[in-house]
């Protein structure tokens, strides 16, 4: 189908939609959040099948376009068209490369930790909001769980974002690379900042409930792979919060609500840790055959 359309005329088309969609998030500011995660689809179509000339074209208009339609607030275009049209551009560039589902998770999610970190120090320039200074300097809570909920969101974003364009580009026939296991560098990155969680624990609070967060993250795509492999799910998991619910009672009844993650964080270790050892023994049993 993409190849009965011209590019010129596809530009046009996806830039028509980002003007609107711009024109009516100045009146509903609510639609801020759906352009983030939404719009990118449209670039990432257009990456995928087209080359770096044309993309180039085509963001330079959708941008000049964004802007003279969102003339009442010069910087929005900057502050979410820009982002989303980055977004879609290496997301893009990814399914045209061939890059696995969850090689493109990780980096899809790298790529909305730096547009968001973009865009927090743009809204300093641009409006003297310094959401930064608010997140990393706060005192209290906030303090504490503020490079958490930066990563979370991110990844967050990143996931929404893979599944919708993923399903919605499997209608024009184009579909990203699915490995048929987690690779390598999955678990050496969970074992290794598993270990670093632990270190954290007597260092920071701030890099230890960052740590954590991130390995938990991380661990839902082993644990799914697991889960869908075994029977009797619900015994095992309901066996788990049992244990989990058993364990935590001591650290509540003493207050050490700071050891209460190592509850999740130690047994998920030792399965990651298992699950990658089972994964290179089939795959050496594979090539020995």
């Amino acid at each position: 189908m993409h190849k009965k359309i011209n590019s010129m005329t596809l530009a046009a088309i996806f830039a028509a939609i980002y003007l609107v969609i711009s024109a009516l998030s100045l009146a509903f500011p609510f639609l801020d959040g759906i352009i983030l995660v939404i719009m990118p689809i449209f670039a990432t179509y257009y990456a995928a099948i087209y080359k770096t000339k044309e993309i180039l074209l085509f963001n330079l208009a959708t941008l000049l376009l964004c802007f003279l339609v969102t003339i009442s607030d010069p910087f929005f275009s900057i502050l979410y068209i820009f982002p989303t049209l980055v977004v879609g551009d290496l997301f893009g560039l990814l399914i045209k490369k061939r890059v696995p589902y969850y090689t493109s998770f990780f980096i899809l999610s790298i790529i909305y930790l730096l547009t968001n970190l973009f865009s927090f120090y743009l809204t300093k320039v641009f409006y003297d909001i310094d959401l930064l200074q608010e997140l990393f300097q706060n005192e209290g809570f906030i303090q504490n769980f503020s490079f958490t909920f930066l990563l979370f969101f991110s990844m967050l974003e990143a996931f929404c974002c893979q599944k919708i364009i993923c399903n919605e580009l499997k209608k024009f026939h184009l579909s990203t690379f699915y490995e048929t296991s987690l690779p390598i560098y999955y678990f050496i990155i969970v074992i290794v900042f598993s270990l670093l969680t632990i270190l954290f624990l007597f260092l920071w609070t701030n890099l230890y409930l960052l740590c954590f967060f991130f390995v938990l993250s991380l661990s839902i795509f082993s644990i799914k792979e697991a889960l869908c492999m075994i029977k009797h799910k619900s015994i095992i998991i309901l066996i788990g919060l049992v244990a989990l619910f058993l364990a935590a009672i001591p650290l509540l009844a003493f207050q050490k609500y700071l050891y209460l993650p190592l509850l999740i964080l130690i047994p998920n270790l030792v399965f990651q840790i298992v699950y990658f050892c089972q994964i290179l023994y089939n795959k050496k049993r594979k090539n020995l055959k």
